[in-house]
């Protein structure tokens, strides 16, 4: 998987579109091999972002290189019989060496052992957060924030100076500082340290004059590939993946884990949305369906009224059983069959806009009577012959045009010879 280096070299200051921030960025293959690099600002990270990118949005392929003049690095002698006291005594101990309220300070620290030197870097709480919030608000939120001394080399008895333009970075002893070139003779004149190890670059003449009589002079030549600061600095995290994470406690950044389970989390919502939306459309489907069955059962009981006045123990719960013992009258349910089979006719007939006002059913006579009401005379024309085209007798007993110009009439229909 590639991982995204980003060496900040401003503060993040937000502004009314983005933060205003300037850094130089390198992107290497899990191999080491580089893909791309550059320097650029906000607007310029925003563009590097490729939606399509999964790794991007992964903190753990995201590396972010800070200044070390914001970090202060301290080793300190902690008591306590047992890790969790140490950890607890921790901000007691380092806030001798903070010159400001320690509140105010982000405590970051490396592993923790009895006995031993704590390793420790404090940054200021809103400079931290800004670079957090910056980077996290294109897209890309870093899983590590590092300061710059904290990837350079720690060797007995060895000074490092690492090259960038025309400052250099010292580092000796567990402290750091960043000065202007000019000012290396004076800081490396009261080191304790027999050698010293230049990285990213080379001494001039001059410097080499004063510094070979106490100062054995070498060149780090384990990452010589890195022609940059920031690819010298890349090369180091790679080797020293160790290295203390600005990122803890408040300000961890969401592990792998928990960012694949957010997205599953997200798939799972948007899986019981549906869910909810379907168990939702079925139950309304269901209440629909049941809402037109008690309809459809009214308007039954209200056609077999109309059907056999005299009958007075019908109800909505026996209607279809006292309708299929009168439709069976004669001997047989067969007999049922010419008014089922003028229904079916009169119903494939019809146009969905006609209006059955009434049905009426002579049994002995085998006669369905129908109050209808059509569009316009043409319409009832066409009802008309339509119905006679299929076999049925039709008798009309009278047509008369309403108020909003449709067509009333009521139609007396038998069966003719040989029709279903």
């Amino acid at each position: 998987m590639p991982t995204l280096f980003i060496r900040v070299l401003s503060v993040a200051q937000p502004q009314s579109e983005g933060y205003q921030i300037g850094g130089e960025w390198l992107i290497l293959e899990s191999d080491g091999a580089e893909r791309g690099r550059g320097v650029t600002d906000y607007r310029g990270f925003a563009e590097l972002v490729d939606p399509s990118a999964e790794w991007l949005s992964n903190p753990s392929n995201v590396v972010l290189i800070v200044p070390s003049e914001h970090v202060l690095g301290v080793n300190c002698e902690v008591p306590g019989r047992n890790v969790n006291q140490i950890r607890k005594a921790l901000p007691f101990v380092v806030e001798e060496f903070v010159a400001t309220d320690i509140e105010g300070m982000h405590l970051a620290h490396g592993g923790i052992q009895r006995n031993h030197p704590v390793h420790c870097n404090l940054i200021d709480r809103v400079l931290l957060a800004g670079w957090q919030d910056c980077f996290a608000s294109l897209g890309i939120p870093p899983g590590f924030i590092v300061s710059e001394a904290e990837l350079l080399p720690d060797e007995p008895d060895t000074a490092f100076a690492l090259f960038d333009g025309s400052h250099v970075l010292i580092k000796t002893g567990g402290q750091a500082a960043t000065l202007d070139r000019g000012n290396l003779p004076f800081a490396l004149g009261g080191v304790e340290e027999s050698r010293l190890r230049v990285v990213n670059g080379t001494l001039t003449d001059a410097e080499y004059e004063q510094f070979h009589d106490r100062l054995e002079v070498f060149s780090d030549t384990a990452h010589a590939k890195a022609d940059t600061t920031l690819g010298y600095l890349a090369q180091r995290w790679r080797d020293n993946p160790d290295a203390i994470n600005l990122l803890q406690g408040e300000f961890s950044p969401p592990s792998t884990s928990r960012v694949d389970n957010a997205r599953w989390r997200s798939v799972g919502l948007l899986a019981a949305g549906c869910v909810g939306l379907a168990l939702i459309a079925a139950l309304a489907q269901g209440w629909w369906a049941n809402h037109q069955a008690d309809k459809l059962e009214s308007q039954t009981l209200a056609l077999y009224k109309d059907i056999y006045p005299g009958d007075k123990r019908v109800s909505t719960a026996n209607v279809r059983r006292r309708m299929a013992t009168h439709l069976g009258e004669g001997g047989s349910v067969a007999s049922a069959a010419p008014f089922l089979s003028l229904l079916g006719v009169v119903a494939s007939t019809l146009d969905p806009n006609a209006f059955l006002q009434r049905i009426t059913y002579n049994g002995n006579r085998n006669e369905l009577g129908i109050d209808l009401v059509v569009r316009s005379y043409d319409e009832l024309d066409r009802v008309k012959e339509s119905l006679s085209a299929q076999g049925l007798n039709v008798e009309m007993g009278g047509a008369e045009q309403q108020q909003d110009n449709k067509v009333r009439t009521t139609l007396r229909l038998t069966a003719g010879e040989g029709s279903p």
